[in-house]
């Protein structure tokens, strides 16, 4: 009999975020400071990047600090709860912890025939964090990657082991886009699409007003307005993945692809092309307040579409491929936005990867406010599907179970058999459960 603790609670995913990392109230953690700003705190605990809430004056006292001691005190409206643990506390613990991964490490480099450095013993130290074995390849992938980064140390050699022992691809390049601490993909969004517009309305080039028009479009095109009919919203999203899924990078392969030239400006580029172009032409303008925020959303489109580049390392896991979309609950000049989440599970072997609409599972989760969220879960076996379905107060429930039925209908309609539908309550978690004995696995 398996018995099981607290539901799961989602905080915002970074691309350093393989498996979930697991806390227990009032466990004391040690982490690696990235960076402090008010009371937030970005650390890397576990070989995972993790953002937390610390107490008011807690911290003026990690200024400076590379290393620290918390005490996991819950969550409240969506954010990890910390206590930070004083310096004469801590500290010993601390120096113990490092002592035995240093020790450890120091062992293990020898046997591998590797000099007893600063940076490899900073590696080393992060290799056996992330559970993974310190052998010279390891350590010459960590080392190439890292070269890129100015004053490295513990915390960006974390970051970096995090990244192999999550199967994505370690690069310089990589590894500061994981490093990087973002917006969320809707704040960048809605916020590029007021400059945009603004563009649009007042700038005094003919030739920019166009380009941001174009890019304007763009981005309006990927917005999903759930006030439309269901075969219209089905055509929106399919256009949102297409647009938002489809990396920069994957745009200029397909011109060398096809020996497409993209030295003239196209006022009629598709996807983040029409970005691009746009930055080009601010660039040239000084216009650099508006290049900074393209810069900023195409960076969170990255992070994004990063955590799709993960190698599966177990078959019994399969892969996901993962698109954060945004919503809009009716149409307006301006619809304030939600963040919705799909997750597509698709098979990787020799022969490529792929999608079978047949057997999959999809997750799509919708963010209703910071600690709210409403998710439907299909499992599908030989398009046979069960649905669970999380809502998060009574008021939701009833108004999704009255969505059932049509929920059924559109399936049957596509081929597929509904054989069960169940919905779940999920209430507002402010703190913690109290209970020592159950885990709570925390989306770092």
């Amino acid at each position: 009999m398996n018995i099981t603790g607290a539901n799961p609670i989602h905080i915002a995913e970074t691309p350093t975020s393989g498996q979930p990392a697991e806390f227990r109230l009032n466990q004391r953690i040690s982490a690696d400071i990235l960076k402090v700003s008010g009371d937030q705190v970005t650390m890397v605990v576990q070989g995972q990047q993790v953002v937390g809430r610390i107490a008011g004056g807690d911290q003026t006292s990690l200024a400076g600090q590379k290393m620290a001691q918390f005490i996991v005190r819950g969550m409240a409206d969506g954010v990890l709860q910390l206590q930070l643990v004083p310096n004469d506390a801590g500290q010993a613990i601390t120096s113990s912890l490092a002592n035995q991964w240093s020790i450890l490490a120091q062992n293990l480099l020898q046997i591998s025939g590797l000099p007893l450095s600063e940076e490899n013993m900073n590696m080393g130290r992060a290799l056996l964090s992330a559970g993974l074995p310190i052998t010279p390849a390891l350590i010459n992938s960590m080392q190439s990657a890292l070269a890129g980064i100015n004053n490295w140390g513990q915390a960006e050699a974390n970051v970096s082991a995090s990244l192999i022992s999550s199967g994505l691809p370690l690069s310089s390049g990589s590894l500061q886009l994981a490093l990087q601490n973002l917006p969320s993909l809707i704040d960048s969004f809605q916020k590029l699409q007021g400059q945009l517009e603004n563009l649009v309305k007042i700038s005094g080039s003919a030739e920019t007003r166009s380009l941001a028009g174009n890019a304007l479009q763009v981005l309006n095109d990927s917005t999903i307005n759930l006030s439309n009919n269901s075969s219209n919203i089905m055509t929106q999203i399919r256009a949102s993945i297409a647009t938002l899924g489809k990396s920069l990078e994957a745009h200029l392969a397909d011109a060398i692809k096809n020996n497409t030239s993209l030295l003239n400006d196209n006022h009629d580029a598709s996807g983040m092309l029409a970005l691009a172009y746009l930055r080009r032409q601010l660039v040239g303008e000084g216009n650099n307040g508006v290049v900074r925020e393209i810069d900023r959303f195409m960076d969170s489109l990255r992070q994004m579409q990063f955590l799709n580049a993960a190698s599966p390392k177990d078959p019994t896991n399969p892969p996901w491929l993962m698109v954060n979309l945004p919503l809009a609950a009716q149409q307006s000049q301006q619809p304030d936005l939600q963040n919705a989440n799909i997750k597509i599970s698709y098979r990787a072997d020799e022969n490529g990867q792929e999608i079978d609409p047949d057997n999959n599972r999809i997750v799509f989760t919708v963010e209703l406010d910071s600690s709210h969220f409403l998710e439907v879960d299909l499992s599908m076996v030989q398009k046979r599907v069960g649905a669970w379905l999380t809502a998060p107060d009574d008021e939701w429930k009833k108004l999704v179970e009255s969505e059932l039925p049509s929920l059924k209908t559109g399936l049957e309609s596509i081929g597929y058999q509904m054989q069960f539908a169940r919905c779940e309550t999920k209430a507002k978690t402010t703190v913690i459960d109290t209970s020592n004995t159950h885990k709570i696995n925390i989306e770092a």
